[in-house]
């Protein structure tokens, strides 16, 4: 499922001073379940790397004199970058954490 609709995004990327209709054209890639908890994580981390990728999408455009490229995030990508602690393996095996 395609979600465009994302006001944290907007949020995040008005702060920054981008114009608007660059936000509203940012597609997230759902998939239920991922960084659950109490807060909103997963809108937080979705829209994180949204606005960090259209920003990317916007330099681009910049330096190329066109438009820029359609940013699209899928959401388990963002659940493992931001739990990635959890997957990475040294040797085959977890390393020890300080926290």
């Amino acid at each position: 499922m395609v979600d465009g609709d994302d006001d944290a995004t907007a949020q995040a990327w008005a702060a920054l001073g981008g114009p608007a209709p660059l936000a509203a054209g940012v597609e997230y890639e759902v998939v239920r379940g991922v960084l659950a908890a109490r807060l909103p994580v997963r809108r937080l981390a979705r829209a994180s790397v949204g606005v960090c990728s259209l920003a990317a999408a916007e330099l681009l455009a910049a330096r190329n004199g066109g438009p820029a490229p359609a940013v699209r995030v899928h959401e388990g990508a963002v659940a493992t970058a931001f739990a990635s602690e959890r997957h990475l393996r040294v040797d085959g095996r977890a390393p020890t954490a300080f926290a």
